[in-house]
């Protein structure tokens, strides 16, 4: 009877441990779903990058902001997204970080583009950050996509100029009138 209880045990406690690791393995996939949709939910393009320059992890505002789809990026070098001009350069500024990780934001002093798959150049701001995960070190990039904002701002200083423009006409017109 000891030994039929013994056995009952065993097993129940057997059955309780591959529940608790088939609950497990549904929960860090339910982590890693929800950790993925939010990745591609956010509203500026994200990238991981390796010490070499290899594309790792990207989102869909990335792919969208270059034209690629995700499996044409991954294992990628990321110059595949400087304008061919500034590849070198950024090859060597690319290895200079590596050796000195630190939060960078570029693109705020210069003009910074990217490379569209199609070919034309994009304007963007990118904000590096040193991501240290195991033995190799990373480097989040997260890209925003400024040409819109160029464009409105372009836009709104011609129209203060042709409001500045007009006042002056109004106030010289004025002028004219008041004088006769």
């Amino acid at each position: 009877l000891l030994l039929c209880s013994v056995i009952g045990a065993n097993r129940y406690y057997r059955q309780r441990n591959v529940d608790l690791e088939r609950a497990q393995v549904d929960l860090t996939a339910q982590r890693e779903k929800l950790l993925r949709h939010t990745f591609d939910s956010m509203p500026n393009g994200v990238l991981l990058a390796d010490r070499k320059g290899r594309i790792r992890l990207v989102n869909a505002q990335l792919c969208r902001i270059f034209g690629y789809a995700e499996e044409e990026l991954l294992g990628q070098r990321i110059e595949l997204l400087v304008p061919d001009a500034q590849r070198d350069l950024h090859q060597r500024l690319r290895e200079d970080f590596m050796l000195a990780p630190r939060q960078v934001r570029m693109g705020e002093q210069r003009q910074l583009t990217g490379r569209h798959k199609q070919g034309q150049e994009i304007q963007i701001e990118v904000i590096l950050s040193p991501v240290e995960q195991g033995p190799e070190p990373l480097v989040l990039a997260v890209v925003i996509d400024i040409g819109k904002r160029l464009s409105t701002e372009r836009l709104l200083r011609e129209q203060a100029e042709e409001i500045r423009r007009s006042s002056q006409y109004k106030s010289e017109f004025v002028a004219n009138i008041s004088h006769e």
